[in-house]
């Protein structure tokens, strides 16, 4: 398996044909991507000899995918034998010209150009699920951290940034607090950590996160 596949592709398939008898079988799927976790996904499967079985994962074009192949550890008698393999990967799949499609209120209708590597059926409906507010802080405290181990070790002091932000939510729904800037960086951010708390008007903490936001269901 070629360690790329191509830059359009956004859904792999794998076709497996067993020649011997073997009972349970685990593939598992893997895609490097850069500046987040990585997407991974994993089956186990019972094959009954001969037989062909596919499998699909959705990709991130233009990433790096690995894929293994295992007989599961209590397979039986098939476990002790060598077992022929044969693998089939295709890449498919339709790209659009945006990664994420966003409509503004200020805006004209939006044109989406798409793409694909071979001939698939495009059926688009659009459907708006979700509301982007920006906001600004109402308060921020810049102060220097108290222990000893923050700092450096050429002695520069380490400082931590406290922003406070204020917003009203009508009627219950999910809520994500998504900072484009941190989110989803660890190693390659400027940045030591990060951490936020949803809080209501009385303080009590609603939600709480790190560099991997999930949406959090608040009350009205």
């Amino acid at each position: 398996v070629e360690p790329k596949f191509h830059e359009d592709a956004d859904k792999l398939k794998i076709l497996v044909p067993f020649e011997e008898c073997i009972h349970i079988k685990s593939s598992n799927a893997k895609v490097i991507c850069p500046k987040s976790r990585s997407l991974q996904w994993e089956s186990v499967v019972t094959f009954l000899s001969p037989s062909l079985k596919s499998f699909n994962h959705r990709v991130e074009s233009g990433q790096t995918v690995e894929i293994t192949i295992a007989q599961f550890w209590s397979s039986g008698n098939g476990s002790h034998a060598t077992t022929l393999v044969d693998l089939e990967v295709e890449f498919h799949g339709i790209s659009a010209n945006k990664e994420e499609i966003l409509l503004s209120g200020s805006d004209a209708p939006t044109k989406i150009d798409v793409e694909a590597l071979s001939t698939e059926t495009l059926a688009p409906v659009a459907v708006l699920t979700k509301v982007r507010v920006p906001y600004r802080p109402v308060k921020s405290v810049l102060l220097p951290l108290p222990k000893t181990l923050d700092r450096f070790p050429s002695g520069t002091q380490i400082y931590g940034l406290t922003l406070t932000y204020k917003f009203t939510v009508v009627e219950a729904c999910n809520v994500l607090a998504h900072v484009p800037l941190l989110n989803n960086r660890i190693y390659d951010t400027q940045f030591e950590s990060q951490f936020f708390m949803i809080s209501d008007i009385n303080k009590r903490v609603l939600a709480m996160g790190d560099v991997y936001p999930k949406a959090t269901k608040l009350p009205k």
